[in-house]
């Protein structure tokens, strides 16, 4: 999200905001985005970290912040929060979603259903 014409995005300008990012999956790890800098040599400054991804877009359009996700993500709340979506400025590959489950319920033929539902409905959902 930003407050500024997409003309001004640029690589600098956006790695000198101050961003908003969710908790690290463990502890003292960097994220996929960090890790993605780093290894171009590059750095963002993260002023907050949320343990609730679904928490992060509000707490963008309640701040200055930016929030790096993609892009299916934040097209949902376009219409109902004061957010504007713009293009990284610095190229990521493409996005690899994957599903967790407990080792005790993986074989479950039920949960097994259920995550072939799941995949078959996000495939939709990409354009």
């Amino acid at each position: 999200a930003a407050r500024m014409a997409p003309r001004a995005w640029t690589q600098e300008r956006y790695l000198d905001c101050q961003h908003l990012a969710p908790m690290p999956l463990s502890r003292g790890q960097p994220g996929v985005i960090e890790q993605h800098l780093a290894s171009l040599g590059l750095e963002r400054r993260i002023a907050v970290r949320c343990a609730h991804f679904g928490q992060l877009p509000q707490m963008v359009a309640r701040s200055l912040l930016v929030l790096t996700t993609g892009r299916l993500f934040c097209h949902r709340y376009l219409d109902h929060l004061p957010v504007t979506v713009l293009r990284c400025p610095v190229a990521f590959p493409p996005m690899t979603y994957y599903q967790l489950w407990h080792d005790v319920s993986h074989n479950s033929a039920p949960l097994r259903w259920l995550r072939e539902q799941v995949r078959e409905v996000a495939r939709e959902l990409v354009p």
